[in-house]
């Protein structure tokens, strides 16, 4: 259930529970956009949970917060990692789940993709998950304040919060294929855009035994920049 009426005062004495996923779409064209209503367009890759207690907010970052990785290409390797996430939100037992573009993208692409891995134990859990939580999806109040297409960023410098950046050149990636990402990417730092392709190459990286310990680290620092602010942001709804 969507909540958008709870305000910051009300979610006080709440577990508030954040999560962003990160997905890889190894069959769409890297010239092609993915149809963000088709969860056949997007695989699993990651997933940042993090977790704000009562008693600890409102709080400039989340009391616990970690990054799950899906373990290989394979469709097996994405039916356990959709599992072991739904196992982390429902270990967090949250009142409130905050995201930012969650009803659109972030839940229905992992029940999507929960049921086209046949992972249906996770499935069930995921629906159970969601029926007895409140859902603040950020993006809604951010649309209305500052206008459609408010990204997360720019809602966060309308708030004034710094962004965290991820900057290619503070990593030493000798992992085949990343070339071609570093090649194509538009920015010294790490874009929602270039995720998808890096994912791809991590993911390949693991099925060829390769080390890919270093990419990891750059995918873990850019996914929980994601839910950085998710908290404070909640903490100041309705913007």
């Amino acid at each position: 259930m969507t909540q958008q009426t709870l305000t910051g005062s009300a979610l006080t004495g709440r577990t508030l529970l954040a999560f962003d996923l990160e997905t890889v779409s190894p069959d769409v064209p890297a010239d092609e956009y993915p149809d963000f209503d088709d969860p056949g367009d997007f695989e699993l890759l990651a997933a940042a949970v993090a977790v704000q207690r009562p008693g600890t907010r409102p709080s400039e970052t989340p009391d616990e917060a970690t990054v799950l990785f899906r373990e290989g290409a394979s469709r097996e390797a994405e039916a356990a990692f959709g599992a072991r996430l739904v196992d982390a939100l429902a270990d967090a037992d949250p009142d409130t789940l905050v995201t930012f573009n969650g009803d659109r993208f972030d839940l229905p692409v992992t029940a999507g993709r929960l049921e086209r891995t046949g992972a249906a134990d996770a499935t069930t859990a995921l629906d159970a998950l969601l029926e007895s939580v409140d859902h603040l999806d950020l993006k809604h109040s951010a649309w209305s304040a500052y206008g459609n297409y408010t990204s997360l960023e720019e809602l966060c410098a309308h708030q004034d919060l710094a962004v965290g950046r991820t900057h290619w050149a503070d990593y030493a990636l000798d992992v085949a294929g990343m070339d071609t990402v570093l090649d194509r990417a538009r920015e010294s730092y790490v874009t929602s855009a270039d995720v998808a392709a890096a994912g791809e190459v991590y993911l390949a990286a693991l099925d060829a035994g390769a080390d890919a310990s270093t990419l990891e680290a750059v995918l873990t620092d850019y996914t929980l920049a994601d839910v950085d602010h998710l908290f404070t942001l909640a903490d100041r709804h309705p913007f």
